[in-house]
């Protein structure tokens, strides 16, 4: 087979033969992959950026439903705290309350018969009693017995009022200092 000859109708041009003709055809030769190879990644790009946007719209629309969820749970945390409060405060008292059925029942193991309390007031500072016996022996007994009685440092009696042809009973009112929380 004869080899193949090219005829090419155009002469080239005495610049296309020098280095600056090399040139341009190198760059048009070796440029067109390079071209196209960028076009590639900037049409890579733009999908992936369509990619990106729809993540970041789903990510937009989690946060919402997250924040609304996380925004209902806000009142359920406010309850939640303020019912720990009121649990401390419970047991906070618990701890530090007197215990008011140990000193009832010293009051009433020295209590005569002939005793009626109007009013029994127990706090941390001490007790007050205010009530009226028949006789100046049950006063006596009273205050006899709140006196030998260990739960009690001091026994103050605060007012008496004596008995009238009205009204037979002794009128008293008592303070009592505890020495310690049985």
């Amino acid at each position: 087979m004869p080899a193949k000859k090219e005829i090419n109708l155009l002469p080239k041009a005495p610049w296309e033969k020098g280095w600056l003709g090399g040139l341009i055809h190198w760059g048009l030769a070796a440029g067109r992959p390079l071209l196209i190879f960028t076009e590639l990644i900037v049409i890579g790009s733009f999908l992936w950026r369509f990619s990106l946007d729809r993540q970041l719209s789903d990510l937009h629309e989690s946060i919402k439903r997250n924040q609304t969820v996380i925004e209902s749970y806000g009142d359920f945390e406010a309850r939640f705290k303020q019912t720990q409060q009121q649990l401390q405060l419970i047991k906070t008292s618990f701890t530090q309350t007197l215990p008011a059925a140990n000193i009832l029942e010293a009051i009433s193991q020295f209590t005569p018969v002939e005793a009626v309390y109007d009013a029994i007031i127990i706090s941390g500072a001490g007790i007050n009693l205010e009530g009226s016996v028949l006789s100046e022996t049950g006063l006596s007994t009273l205050l006899t017995g709140a006196q030998s009685n260990q739960l009690f440092s001091s026994i103050t009696l605060d007012s008496v009022a004596s008995a009238t042809t009205q009204s037979p009973k002794i009128s008293f009112k008592m303070s009592l200092t505890l020495t310690k929380q049985p």
